[in-house]
């Protein structure tokens, strides 16, 4: 048996310090670390003169004749040569050829090879072992690898020693191309035992500019700010030794290397719910991405091997088919019409039958027989299912059945967040079950400190930025007391399965009936499933005066959040909000039978107004409970070696058959976690949603390090129409960025824009980092997208945008000593028509889509005819007779499906239906509704896709042409039409209008280069043309998603 004494130091600048002789010894060399420049490692006195003394503290101890010394990672490092003289001994060399060595350059490198592939020595045959900084340059399991690769070389008493990365959280760190490790990650990779000194304590000495370190990073990496140094050194010593009765300091292993790189086996099933919900195909895709980050972490757990089955719908199947996949993950369609066999067809049958397993014997009995039939001769030893499905415990009763969904906390400012239950969902979660259990837990002083400092992160953060200020005080003024209702989804396990309401509206009235018109009851619409039509809002406000709602809230995501700290209750059946209400201290009242029972100050509305003025009882432990150990992060989820480690664990407990209540440990050190967590969160709020919609007028800045401007990196703010406002905006700075790259889309529609001033400053400091107020400082701007820069008589940048995505493009900022930047822009933004139409004109001469020119159609054979509908059009427009202009350009559309200039007028025309409510006039034959469901704006997308919408018509017996055209091009697709119940449902006076308002068709992409392309859906009748949704496709059949 192998015993390895192994322990971490985290090296102490001080200490490094204290080594002058050493280090001049080293300066004289050429290996100067006593200057600000970093021509070496920024870090590398540390991790030099620490592996001198333990080398020298070696040699000094055991005294071996000849020693075999072996450098791993030698690289081109002039440090190889100082050990030599320094000790007078030879060290063997060894690099892999790629990277910073090539074998006609180096003289120190003795064998040019992967250290993993070195067969030249064998095992037990080796004194040493470093790796100056060396083995981070790998992924966490070949660092693993790597490590019992050396354990094995190493003879008795043999040393191995490697200077690594660590920081707060295990991650790649790109600048360095290395693999940054946590403590707790660390010691689990070596089998430490003992870590000496405190990383946090440590890397403040790091910022005090010790050994030059501060300006060194900054000479490495460009900067420094309150986040860095990104990371600090470690030293890993592990010493390989024979005792009889070794102490626990000590881990075994076999005698044998080949045995000791042996990584136990797991089978993971993931089950993505195939049956329709809401007869949606591709409802449950976003599970899919759910599923995908966890197999990403795990293909990167350096002590396991896993092998992953993924179960779901073959619309899902073919929507995924061209990812990049590991090498052992299977997905695996099942259809769902089979699943549904004995309930009729009916899926929310059979998914409360499921949930209440109320299901027969003979429906469990086929579900499960139909899993292992898809599965075959695979077993799983752990499932991962999104939904109620006991059928998989009947196929496999050995393998963990875990039920997953999003945590407590999802959107923005919080970051996501996961539960993994092995008894079930709501009212059969592990919370409803083991509730007596956690009511009963107590916490640390200190543990109850980062609760507040995590309550207090959030709480100012959404205050701050809070878009519903005005709505708030209005309503304060008018009622005695507000309550928060956020409304979910009917007709699925979730709402209907936990309450007795048949629907969202009979809630509401419910609701209403129940309490007194002196209390305020605020509904809030779910972000992806809205409630109310107009007429049914109409009634409400009409019937009851405490009824709120506005059509605000349907501009923003997460609107509960901005509400939270002005009411006095939240009421839920079994909405996540029921839970946040705990990080403001709100009374919960539990409107069903569900997890949220665990909280609860009431189950009822009846006595209401006296809940209300009870104090609220302190339920800090329950909170801290449920962040501490049931809802992860997913930053834990995303690390390889925490998640692979929950999962082994949990597998552990269900085979041995644990009590159950002992399910759950500790995530992590409770300050560390909420540490993390804020970390984590995101800054760039409130989230605006980006619709059609009249009053949906907004701006968004985008930041990033890279000029790739992506939606999670921006913010956006509603416009103030029609007159001069002051925008303040602010941004968290992502990691990793050496220069800010800002982008500025002033308005999402056609518009005049003019912007007189624009000052950028750090968020902490308010230092001024970049600001233009006059014409010449504005130049420094540059304009794209639908904008046109025009001459202004002030002295302002003064825009016109002709479609919906006009971008002013900053010029690179330096980075800043802060995690985030304030921007203020004054601004004012147009869209009073008469004004905006002076411009219109220009349409005819403005470059439009790749360099295409709007006169194309003048050299048609139906030029002259064409020339004088666009121009009929265009003077439409510009007097308003919109339902004329709309004929003309249909005209045109009918001889000319391709015409550049009329798809351009019939854009400019769709954004000032949408913007203007005043312009919009129903044509005698016309749509008063269309949407395009899909593909979304923006989608990356390969092969064939499914192109579909709907559209519903004014008029009976009206024939529509839907034409689908790609970069203006008419794609002569064959368009199928169907049932949509979804959108009839909403409209019921155009049902008998509309008997078919849904379509549909398919788009091969392989005919088309890879790269952004733009897709344009038309409706055309004899008399009138609609744009049904125009978007932005990202074809990658040649790139790997």
């Amino acid at each position: 048996m192998t015993n390895l004494y192994s322990s971490i130091i985290i090296l102490d600048p001080i200490a490094t310090a204290a080594e002058q002789d050493l280090l001049q010894k080293l300066s004289d060399y050429g290996l100067n670390h006593l200057e600000p420049i970093a021509h070496t490692g920024w870090n590398y006195a540390l991790d030099q003169v620490w592996l001198l003394r333990e080398i020298e503290d070696y040699l000094q101890r055991f005294s071996p004749s000849k020693p075999v010394i072996v450098e791993v990672g030698c690289g081109k490092s002039i440090f190889h040569n100082f050990i030599e003289e320094y000790f007078g001994l030879d060290v063997i060399g060894i690099d892999r050829p790629e990277g910073f060595c090539n074998p006609g350059e180096f003289k120190n490198v003795d064998y040019f090879v992967d250290f993993l592939d070195f067969t030249a020595f064998q095992e037990n045959s080796v004194d040493i072992i470093f790796w100056l900084s060396s083995i981070e340059h790998n992924k966490l399991p070949q660092i693993r690898d790597l490590f019992l690769k050396s354990i094995g070389l190493l003879r008795e008493n043999g040393l191995f020693l490697a200077t690594c990365a660590l920081s707060e959280n295990t991650g790649w760190f790109e600048p360095s191309e290395q693999t940054n490790l946590s403590v707790v990650d660390s010691k689990k990779l070596f089998d430490a035992t003992i870590v000496e000194n405190d990383f946090y304590e440590i890397r403040e000495r790091y910022r005090k500019n010790i050994l030059y370190l501060r300006e060194r990073y900054k000479s490495r990496y460009g900067h420094f700010s309150d986040r860095n140094p990104e990371f600090i050194v470690g030293g890993v010593k592990a010493l390989k030794m024979t005792q009889k009765n070794p102490g626990t300091q000590f881990t075994f292993y076999p005698t044998t290397g080949s045995s000791m790189n042996q990584k136990p086996s797991i089978n993971i099933l993931f089950y993505i719910e195939p049956m329709k919900t809401f007869h949606r195909p591709l409802f449950h895709l976003p599970w899919w991405t759910f599923a995908y980050r966890k197999i990403a972490s795990l293909v990167d757990d350096p002590f396991h091997k896993y092998s992953f089955r993924v179960i779901t719908s073959s619309a899902i199947k073919e929507q995924i088919k061209n990812q990049d996949l590991p090498e052992d993950l299977q997905i695996l369609e099942v259809d769902d019409e089979k699943l549904l066999t004995h309930f009729d067809g009916d899926y929310l049958k059979a998914s409360l039958a499921w949930y209440h397993q109320t299901y027969s014997d003979e429906q469990i009995s086929y579900n499960s027989e139909l899993i292992k039939g898809v599965l075959g001769d695979w077993q799983p030893d752990i499932m991962i299912s999104y939904s109620p499905a006991p059928f998989l415990q009947r196929a496999y009763p050995l393998a963990l059945l875990l039920h997953s969904e999003y945590g407590m906390t999802s959107r923005p400012p919080f970051s996501e967040s996961f539960y993994f239950d092995p008894l079930g969902y709501y009212q059969y979660s592990y919370l409803s079950r083991y509730a007596d259990k956690i009511r009963s837990v107590n916490f640390t002083e200190k543990e109850y400190q980062a609760l507040e400092e995590y309550r207090s992160f959030f709480v100012n953060l959404i205050d701050q930025r809070n878009p519903f200020k005005p709505l708030i005080e209005e309503l304060r003024s008018r009622f005695k007391h507000l309550i928060l209702v956020p409304l979910q989804a009917s007709n699925n396990y979730w709402f209907d399965g936990n309450c007795k309401f048949k629907s969202q509206f009979h809630m509401i009235e419910w609701i209403l009936r129940s309490t007194p018109q002196h209390i305020g009851v605020i509904f809030v619409p779910h972000p992806d499933f809205p409630v109310f039509t107009q007429d049914t809002l109409n009634y409400l406000r009409f019937r009851y005066p405490h009824f709120i709602y506005y059509d605000e809230f349907e501009q923003y995501g997460s609107v509960s959040q901005y509400f939270l700290s002005s009411v006095e209750a939240v009421a839920s059946v079994s909405s996540m909000v029921g839970l946040q209400a705990l990080i403001w201290n709100k009374k919960i009242i539990a409107l069903g039978d569900s997890h949220l029972n665990i909280v609860a100050d009431s189950t009822s509305l009846e006595s209401i107004e006296a809940l209300l003025h009870q104090p609220t009882p302190n339920k800090d432990h329950i909170l801290l409970w449920l962040l501490s150990h049931y809802y992860i992060p997913l930053s834990y989820v995303q690390d390889p070696i925490w998640f692979g480690d929950f999962l082994e664990n949990a597998l552990y407990s269900f085979r041995n058959k644990k009590d159950l209540q002992d399910f759950y440990k500790p995530i992590d050190d409770i300050p560390n976690l909420i540490r993390r967590i804020l970390e984590n969160a995101s800054l760039n709020i409130p989230i605006l949603k980006k619709r059609n919609s009249s009053d949906n007028h907004y701006l968004q800045l985008y930041v990033s390090s890279h000029e790739e401007y992506r939606e999670e990196n921006s913010i956006t703010s509603t416009i103030h129409l029609e007159k001069w406002h002051t925008y303040y905006l602010s941004l968290q700075i992502p990691t990793g960025t050496e220069e800010i790259h800002l982008r500025l889309d002033p308005c999402n529609h056609s518009a005049l824009i003019e912007i007189s001033r624009i000052v950028i400053c750090a968020s902490k400091t308010k230092q001024v980092i970049w600001e233009a107020s006059d014409s010449a400082s504005l130049m420094q701007l540059s304009v794209k997208g639908t904008a046109k820069n025009f001459v202004s008589a002030h002295e302002s940048l003064y825009l016109f945008s002709f479609g919906n995505d006009p971008q002013i493009i900053f010029p690179p900022l330096p980075l800043i000593s802060d995690t985030g930047i304030e921007i203020e822009i004054r601004m004012r933004v147009s869209s009073e028509y008469p004004e905006v139409n002076q411009y219109i004109s220009l349409l005819e001469t403005s470059s439009y889509s790749e360099d295409q020119t709007l006169s194309k159609s003048r050299n048609t054979i139906y030029g002259s005819y064409l020339r004088s509908l666009l121009d009929w059009a265009v003077l439409c427009i510009a007097t308003h007779h919109l339902d004329k202009a709309r004929e003309g350009i249909a005209s045109v559309l009918a001889n000319d499906p391709d015409n550049v200039e009329a798809h351009t007028l019939l854009d400019c025309l769709s954004q000032m239906s949408a913007i203007n409510s005043n312009l919009q006039s129903m044509p005698e034959n016309g749509l008063i509704a269309y949407t395009l469901d899909s593909p979304s704006d923006g989608e990356r997308v390969q092969g064939i896709i499914d192109i579909y919408g709907w559209i519903l018509s004014n008029k009976p017996n009206l024939t529509w042409d839907i034409r689908i055209l790609l970069d203006n091009k008419d794609c002569n697709l064959t368009i199928e039409r169907g049932e949509r119940e979804d959108v009839l449902c909403n409209y019921e006076i155009y049902r008998d209008h509309n008997p078919y308002p849904g379509f549909g068709t398919k788009l091969d992409t392989t005919q088309w280069e890879d790269g952004e392309h733009r897709l344009v859906v038309i409706a055309i009748n004899n008399s009138t043309v609609y744009q049904i949704g125009k978007i932005k496709l990202f074809i990658a059949n040649q790139t790997p998603q």
